[in-house]
């Protein structure tokens, strides 16, 4: 059939089939496709759900269970693609795209502790970025501080390196828990903060001669002191990741009225994904605690009233009028007081595959 003899509508459609098979063709020659794998840079593994992308662009792909990754109708160019996946480091590295060539372009992605753009949630609606929030969040690295200094317990992992936390023994007494103070010590009901480890609600009440924070209670506003063992101080820092510590009253929002002293969030160590050699550490201490005070004498002197009271003074029975008796039971009974012997031992051992 001739083209003069088609019909009108027939020409058109015609028309527009070869404009589109010139435009796919136009389009195919001018664009290209890259394709690779993405693997971790220690154990060559595959990693799957890694987010690849081309710099500048809006293209990109996620690697399947086999770490493969493609990507098509790319435009013929000099580009960066880049790998990036929570656990890892970024990996980025220059491809050229020709015309109608398909590029290998492989990653290899590090492992690393990545520090995100934190989101903190306030209570109120929606959630906020970390940096924007008005209230104060100190946080600690307390695996990096027990690697780098010898710290016997949180006591002494929270002293003068956290801002605006005030510890404040409550006597001389060795192992005496210490008062904890974020906000102040004006408030209605003490201002002993609010303790988490690992999410879960610490007790902070008196558990006999322990108590965490050194005080018992409240009491018209007052907190009533106590010489009492540190309850926290049973955890070894050597368990411990990290510690957050909440200085702001928007704490109150997510746990309760009491959280307006503040809140202390503890973060035990965890295991990580990843191959791991194994590790073991051993740790041990030895000490004396050596009295050191004077024992001072005493004495008494065997007069008529005391010689007269033999059940009160049996040691005056039978000696002479006037004589000088002298004693000394601190020093001479080893069971009141005596040198006192420390000894600490710690092993660890850790590893997976």
């Amino acid at each position: 059939m001739r083209w003069s003899t088609l019909p009108e509508r027939h020409r058109c459609g015609m028309l527009a089939a070869l404009l589109c098979c010139a435009s796919a063709v136009a389009s195919a020659q001018n664009t290209g496709s890259i394709r690779g794998r993405v693997t971790d840079a220690g154990t060559g593994r595959a990693i799957a759900d890694v987010s690849v992308t081309l710099t500048g662009t809006r293209l990109g792909a996620v690697t399947n269970t086999a770490g493969d990754y493609s990507m098509t109708a790319v435009p013929t160019g000099t580009y960066e693609i880049a790998g990036r996946r929570i656990g890892y480091g970024r990996s980025a590295r220059p491809v050229l795209v020709g015309a109608g060539t398909d590029v290998r372009a492989d990653l290899a992605l590090k492992v690393t502790a990545s520090t995100l753009d934190a989101v903190v949630v306030t209570g109120t609606a929606g959630d906020v970025e970390k940096r924007t929030l008005g209230n104060s969040i100190t946080q600690l690295d307390v695996a990096d501080l027990t690697s780098k200094t010898t710290v016997n317990n949180v006591t002494e992992v929270l002293q003068s390196k956290t801002p605006g936390l005030t510890l404040l023994p409550n006597s001389g007494t060795p192992g005496a828990a210490a008062e904890f103070r974020i906000r102040g010590a004006g408030s209605l009901v003490g201002y002993n903060p609010v303790i988490y480890i690992d999410g879960v609600r610490y007790n902070n009440a008196s558990l006999g001669n322990f108590n965490p924070t050194g005080t018992l209670g409240a009491t018209g506003g007052q907190a009533q002191s106590t010489q009492v063992t540190s309850a926290l101080n049973l955890i070894s820092p050597q368990d411990i990741e990290s510690i957050e510590v909440l200085k702001g009253p928007a704490a109150a929002t997510l746990y309760g009225a009491e959280a307006a002293n503040g809140v202390i969030q503890i973060i035990t160590k965890k295991g990580s994904r990843g191959n791991q050699n194994a590790r073991f550490s051993v740790h041990g201490e030895t000490g004396v605690n050596r009295r050191a005070v004077q024992m001072q004498d005493n004495y008494t002197l065997c007069d008529a009233a005391r010689m007269a009271a033999s059940g009160t003074y049996p040691g005056c029975v039978g000696l002479p009028l006037n004589t000088l008796l002298t004693q000394n039971p601190f020093r001479d009974d080893p069971r009141v007081l005596r040198n006192g012997q420390i000894r600490k031992y710690n092993a660890a051992v850790r590893g997976g595959a």
